[in-house]
């Protein structure tokens, strides 16, 4: 056991040791300049996708939507930043422990096995969570927008990564997966059109009647500029017979506003078609 000792065999001692830490070394500093290189540049691409998509959205103008959609955009810009992260965090720690001789295999097949099992388990939350990524970066529709989302149609009141929240004109709230979401009628990214048809007696003179309700249309939308984006006008006859005449008008107004526009509308031109004549009076106004 004397040769233990002796002072030769501890100088190759150290220098073995020396070589060993210096290469593991030097392995370990490499490993992590590429893990902080990639962490950068990956970030960085994130930061920049983010800007193009934020970009890309304020180049629709300004709306009651935008500090919504700035800040969907900041969580989104956050979810995948931390799932870079993560994941070079893992592959780092692997590379390491293979740097140290640590033998890997285990942990990877633990690893493996753990993700397939809550992958199966998990998958429609991971389908939720998937689709949620993609209508929150494609903007297919924001909170505040009027939508058709499968059986609802309302506005969104809540949008996540895994569910829509949509409440409906009757009040009625609607919770829907964003893996179930099969196809989106965005109603909100312009006005629509609303059809209101009236039947007249088919005695009277189209031309006139056009004229009256192109005067009535001038003042109501004079008077309700809000609710009415422009001037109703008669699109013309949908339908006629012996006894009477249907004739349509468009009535252009912020889809919110649907219902209540084409009630104004109705509600305005049977009072002027009752003061020209075109309809009978109520038997209170008569009298």
């Amino acid at each position: 056991m004397s040769h233990w000792f002796d002072a030769e065999t501890w100088q190759r001692l150290w220098a073995t040791a020396a070589q060993t830490i210096a290469g593991v070394g030097l392995k370990l500093v490499l490993v992590c300049l590429v893990y902080w290189l990639a962490r950068k540049t990956l970030f960085r691409l994130a930061d920049s996708a983010m800007a193009r998509l934020d970009a890309r959205s304020a180049a629709r103008g300004p709306d009651a939507r935008g500090s919504d959609r700035a800040g969907r955009i900041r969580t989104l810009q956050t979810m995948v930043k931390s799932v870079l992260g993560y994941s070079l965090f893992f592959v780092f720690a692997l590379t390491v422990l293979q740097t140290l001789d640590v033998n890997i295999t285990g942990i990877v097949t633990t690893a493996g096995i753990a993700g397939v099992a809550v992958g199966f388990g998990a998958q429609k939350l991971v389908k939720d969570v998937i689709s949620g990524f993609f209508i929150v970066s494609e903007d297919h529709f924001s909170v505040g927008d009027y939508v058709t989302v499968g059986p609802a149609t309302g506005i969104v009141e809540e949008l996540s990564l895994r569910t829509t929240r949509v409440r409906d004109e009757q009040g009625r709230v609607w919770v829907i997966p964003n893996g179930d979401i099969a196809y989106v009628m965005n109603q909100s990214r312009g006005p629509v059109s609303a059809a209101v048809e009236v039947t007249v007696p088919a005695v009277h003179d189209i031309r006139d009647l056009a004229r009256v309700v192109a005067e009535a249309g001038e003042r109501l939308h004079a008077e309700q500029p809000d609710l009415l984006l422009d001037t109703p006008r008669l699109a013309g006859l949908v339908g006629f017979d012996a006894a009477g005449v249907t004739i349509r008008i468009l009535v252009a107004c912020h889809p919110k506003s649907l219902t209540e526009a084409q009630m104004v509308v109705r509600e305005r031109l049977r009072a002027e078609l009752i003061g020209h004549g075109y309809l009978p009076a109520p038997p209170s106004q008569a009298a």
